[in-house]
């Protein structure tokens, strides 16, 4: 058996200082060209989303695509620049696009390189980290003509554009299977929410008709309650008419709120600067994001360490303070299920945009309610259990981020000519072969 002859391993290129800072040192043979000399980038049309014939053709605005057309502006492969809104974000196509009148586009008719090359160029360039329009964000043409540009010979784009073509959808698969574990991860806690909340711990225990279509069978030592006869909604701020009002008191703004029971605790208030434009609530609350999309994205908490076991926040707050017969943090995950959640959606009321839960949706909610003892069994199950999921989804995302970390610089490094690909030029064609066959074959 012949064994093929290993690789003589590729010789160090000739690098020089390049004379612009971000670039550093280039490639020898490679040239230093502003932008403009490299690509035009082209207005894209404007199209109303009346206006389209709904149809193959992928209408592509600022952020990727918005819809679809019968018709293209751009050949292909196409790319994409966002100009108003989210300006500087790099689309690609390998088919024509409608690029609308908030992008600019880059075909083969605006640019002679490489165009999966230019691709990868434009993402290094952090074309959405400045504005010159103030009042509405945009990138201005003139601002990417005047950049800096390294360009290697055509030859060497296309070996760059095809090194990145293969090492970034490696990066690529392993970010999508990480974050399909981790939506698994996200299904299987709500389940296990869900479960626990609504049929107990012991999957052998006896049960009954609870009497409610949708609430269906529970444990049939369980009562069925309301929430109005087991907690207090928005206590009164009268109970603090004793405190200073330099008393100083937590503030949760929503952003401070998480989806999955986190608080950011860090912001501190006076009272007297809080008590009367924000919600009340105190250590053990129960807090519900009411607006949507806070609601149906699971905002809330059970809030524990406040300063001074005080707090207030945004006026988009249900604080539900328990009673004697229902523990905070079963009612915390009864909140946050996905029964819980869907039921309120419903019966959202509001204009589009602005829609919000209901007090009386909260007061009137059915619920299983177990012993207290058995409460307090289920939420220490699911505080353990939920922190296990937490934990590796947090170890995912710090993954992906890693991944997408080392996919940005893997390109900066290409396409700036730091690390060595393989270079080989193809072979020289026949002169007789025509322009077209020759452009085709050199891309």
């Amino acid at each position: 058996m012949t064994r093929a002859k290993p690789k003589a391993p590729m010789s160090p290129v000739e690098m020089r200082d390049s004379g612009v800072e971000w670039l550093g040192e280039i490639p020898a043979n490679w040239n230093i060209r502003n932008f403009k000399y490299i690509a035009r980038l082209e207005y894209g049309d404007s199209l109303k989303a009346e206006d389209r014939v709904d149809d193959e053709v992928p209408v592509f605005g600022s952020n990727g695509v918005v819809g679809y057309h019968d018709v293209s502006n751009t050949l292909a492969p196409a790319i994409v620049v966002g100009r108003k809104g989210s300006f500087g974000k790099v689309n690609y196509s390998n088919i024509p696009v409608f690029a609308i009148d908030t992008t600019y586009f880059v075909d083969e008719r605006t640019t002679s390189q490489d165009i999966r090359w230019v691709y990868y160029f434009l993402q290094i360039l952090e074309l959405d980290k400045s504005s010159k329009d103030s009042a509405v964000p945009g990138l201005g043409r003139e601002e990417v003509y005047s950049l800096r540009s390294a360009l290697p010979p055509l030859h060497e784009q296309h070996a760059i554009a095809s090194y990145l073509d293969r090492e970034t959808a490696r990066i690529d698969s392993l970010i999508a299977k990480t974050e399909a574990l981790n939506a698994l991860l996200r299904e299987k806690r709500v389940a296990l929410i869900s479960r626990a909340v609504t049929k107990g711990l012991d999957a052998n225990v006896a049960l009954k008709d609870s009497g409610v279509e949708w609430l269906g069978e529970i444990p049939a030592h369980w009562d069925v309650k309301r929430l109005r006869h087991l907690v207090q909604t928005s206590p009164k701020k009268s109970e603090l008419r004793y405190t200073t009002g330099e008393l100083e008191v937590t503030f949760l703004p929503m952003p401070a709120i998480g989806e999955q029971g986190t608080l950011d605790l860090s912001q501190i208030q006076h009272i007297a600067d809080v008590y009367d434009s924000y919600t009340y609530f105190c250590d053990n609350d129960v807090i519900i994001a009411k607006i949507t999309p806070c609601f149906e994205n699971g905002k809330g908490a059970m809030v524990r360490g406040l300063e001074n076991g005080i707090g207030f926040g945004t006026t988009e707050l249900f604080v539900l303070r328990p009673g004697p017969d229902i523990r905070s943090d079963f009612l915390y995950y009864l909140t946050v299920s996905p029964r819980f959640r869907k039921i309120g959606t419903v019966s959202m009321q509001g204009a589009a945009g602005q829609q919000r839960v209901t007090k009386l949706f909260i007061k009137d909610y059915i619920l299983g309610l177990p012993l207290l003892t058995e409460q307090r069994a289920i939420a220490d199950h699911l505080d353990r259990e939920t922190a296990k999921i937490d934990a590796l989804t947090a170890k995912n995302d710090d993954l992906i981020a890693l991944l997408r970390e080392k996919r940005t610089a893997l390109i900066s490094a290409a396409v700036t000519g730091k690390i060595s690909v393989d270079l080989t030029p193809p072979p020289a064609l026949p002169k007789a072969l025509g322009r077209g066959v020759r452009a085709r074959y050199e891309r």
